[in-house]
């Protein structure tokens, strides 16, 4: 199954994972937890701005990884917990997003990339490749 950013989320009709260790899973929830602040830092870039909608759309494929992550941990026997606690800084220019933007993009590339090498499993490996695809093409997008 596809997100509408192109990101695969991991399918609920294949056959079952074996159990992921507890430190994996404990990396994957911080995955989440780093999708949801992005999600909600787009957000508040693009409320802030006006609705500058490139924002909008890059929020939105943020909950696409998010819940991707939540069904990752499902799958390998993990209970993901929905939650962001840091706090949004509101940017005031769209160059101060873009750099914001760009740090998050730079960070979770490097975390998907050390997730991808140690995943347990072939289908969570390949939504986690797509992510981390769709998070190279965000990059891109804010250092234009």
């Amino acid at each position: 199954m596809q997100s509408g950013d192109g990101s695969c989320l991991v399918s609920t009709d294949s056959p079952a994972a074996k159990p992921a260790s507890k430190e994996y899973l404990a990396r994957l929830q911080a995955t989440l937890e780093e999708e949801l602040y992005a999600r909600d830092y787009y957000r508040a870039a693009f409320d802030a701005l006006d609705g500058y909608r490139r924002f909008g759309n890059l929020s939105r494929a943020e909950q696409n990884h998010a819940d991707a992550i939540q069904k990752a941990i499902v799958r390998l026997g993990g209970k993901p917990v929905n939650r962001q606690t840091r706090k949004i800084a509101v940017p005031d220019t769209v160059e101060a997003a873009d750099s914001e933007c760009e740090a998050v993009e730079k960070k979770v590339i490097e975390i998907y990339a050390g997730l991808i090498a140690d995943c347990p499993d072939e289908i969570v490996k390949k939504s986690l490749e797509r992510i981390q695809e769709a998070n190279r093409r965000h990059l891109a997008a804010v250092t234009r």
